[in-house]
Order: structure tokens, then sequence, then C-alpha cells
């Protein structure tokens, strides 16, 4: 009785520590295994750089963690992560939003080379202007000469010839300058209303631009929370990104749920639930690294087994 009871608890200590074991051993076994499974062709995404993108959102969490993390290997029976690249109506948004933008791009330049022209020709009119008010004002000075000299002849009777010849050659001038004068006004009221047709068109098209930017910020500008991918069952699944930037992080971030880490509340952060404020060029941030401390440090996989087994199991780590 006594021997069978000794199997039985040998027998049970056995199965719970195997238990317990294959608990702990499960929680960040590391490294992780990844393969590429399909790529939709509309991506128009080559294999190679889909599995560039993915070893380099990989490297991410190695360089900054200084740990080998993640492994590619070719056969999908060997990998504990498929990363599959799914077109659906979040890339055909996405492509959508890319064309829109674009559009504004395009109403906001023209708008701007309207301003410019607009600004360019107040300058040649204001200079147009000056240059008349000048101009005008030598004529009217030398009107109110002419006409004072021509007054003080007639007063005496009239001017000699020479003087009278002088006279009318100084008229003909003056008639000459009144007409320069009066086609540089019609040629400035044709400036002035160029201006105003440009003025309308740059209101225009700066009406337009915000309306579209309102339209645009109605369809598109939700917070973008990270619905560009996600990690199911030992599967990423990339749905959408607008550009390269935007995978690398998006395969960052679900790189981190692979290794069992939730969001943390770091806007910069790769694991924040909202897509937009981290760097492409960064490494993992402060918030990154503790969440994956306290998920695949050591002291964080002891405490996922009972109290009684924590020795034993810190023991093999040595």
């Amino acid at each position: 009785m006594r021997n069978r009871f000794s199997v039985a608890l040998i027998l049970t200590l056995v199965l719970a520590t195997s238990y317990f074991y294959a608990a702990y051993a499960a929680v960040c076994a590391l490294p992780l295994t990844y393969t590429i499974g399909e790529i939709d062709e509309r991506f128009n995404l080559s294999t190679a750089a889909a599995e560039l993108a993915v070893a380099d959102a990989a490297a991410v969490w190695e360089e900054s963690l200084e740990q080998d993390i993640f492994r590619s290997v070719s056969d999908d029976a060997e990998a504990d992560i498929l990363v599959r690249y799914v077109f659906d109506e979040r890339q055909e948004r996405t492509t959508a939003e890319a064309r829109e933008r674009e559009r504004l791009a395009v109403v906001e330049a023209l708008s701007g080379e309207v301003q410019e022209a607009y600004q360019q020709q107040v300058a040649v009119l204001e200079a147009r202007e000056d240059a008349y008010e000048e101009r005008a004002a030598v004529y009217e000075r030398d009107l109110s000469r002419y006409n004072t000299t021509v007054a003080s002849y007639n007063a005496e009777g009239g001017a000699p010839p020479e003087v009278f010849a002088e006279l009318e050659a100084e008229a003909e001038r003056l008639s000459t300058e009144a007409e320069v004068l009066n086609a540089e006004v019609a040629a400035i009221n044709d400036l002035i209303e160029d201006i105003n047709q440009l003025g309308a068109e740059g209101n225009q098209l700066i009406s337009t631009f915000n309306e579209r930017v309102s339209d645009f910020n109605t369809v598109f500008a939700d917070g973008r929370e990270f619905t560009q991918g996600d990690y199911r069952d030992g599967q990423i699944s990339i749905y959408s990104f607008a550009d390269r930037d935007e995978l690398h992080v998006v395969l960052v971030h679900e790189l981190g749920h692979a290794l069992s880490i939730g969001h943390v509340e770091d806007p910069t952060a790769y694991m924040h639930f909202l897509l937009g404020g981290q760097d492409p060029q960064a490494g993992l941030q402060p918030d990154d690294i503790e969440a994956f401390n306290a998920v695949c440090a050591p002291e964080a996989r002891l405490a996922t087994v009972p109290q009684p087994w924590r020795a034993f199991f810190a023991w093999l780590e040595v």
C-alpha cells in the first residue's frame, strides 16, 4: 500500500512538474520562428520585399533588446508565426486616401501658384501706378506752365512768331503725353481687372481646398487604430499600409503581440494602440521595453508557475 502511495505521489509530482514546465516554457519561448505566407498580388509586393520588411521589423526588437528573438524559416510547419498579406477593403480605403491626398496636394499647389502670380501682378500694378503718378505729376506741371505762358501772351495781344512755334510744339508734346497717360490708365485698369480675376480664382481654389480638407477629415481622419494588421493564433495578417514606413510600424507592432505583449500608454511607442505617433527610424521606446520585460524577463516567466516550482525552474535557467 505504501509503495503504491509512493508511486502515485511520484507520478503526481512528475505530471505536475511536466504541466507547469510546459506552461513555463510556452511563455516567451525565444527565438520565435516565422515565415511568409500568402501575399495578395494587389499589394504589388514581392516575396523578397515582404521578407525584408519582416526582417527589418524583427531587427527593431532584437537590436533594442540585444537578444535573438525572431528567426526566419522556410517551412510553414516549423514556423511559430505565419505572416500573411491579405488585401481587403482596408487597403482599398488606404489607396483611396492616398489618391485624395494627391488631389489635395495638386489643389494646394495650384492655389499657391495662383497666389504667387497674384502677388507678382500686384507688385507690377503698384510699380506702374507709382510710375504713372510721377509722370502724371510732371505732365500736370508742364501743362500748367504752358497754360500760364499762353495766357500771358494772349493778354499782350499774341506771341511773337518764333515763340508761337515753340508753343505749338509744346502743345503737341503735351497732347501726345496726355494720350500716353490715358493709355496707361486703361492698361492699369486692365491689370486691375486681371488681378481681381486672379484673386477670385485664388479664393475659389482656397475654398475648394478647404472643402476637400473638411471632406477628407470626415472620411479618413479618424483615430487610426492598428486595424492595418492583427495577430491571431500564430498568424500575423497585414491588411493595409500606405507606404513602407507604415508597413514597418505595423509589423513591429504585430510582432510585439506575437510575443504576448499588449498595448502601452506612450503614443510614440510601437505598442501604442494608435498608429501615427511612431518614428519608423527609431528603436523600441521605454514603454515597449518595459512591456517586453513584463512578459519575457526570467522573473516574469517564473511568475507563471506556483511558488513551490519556481526555484526548480530558476535552477533550470542557470
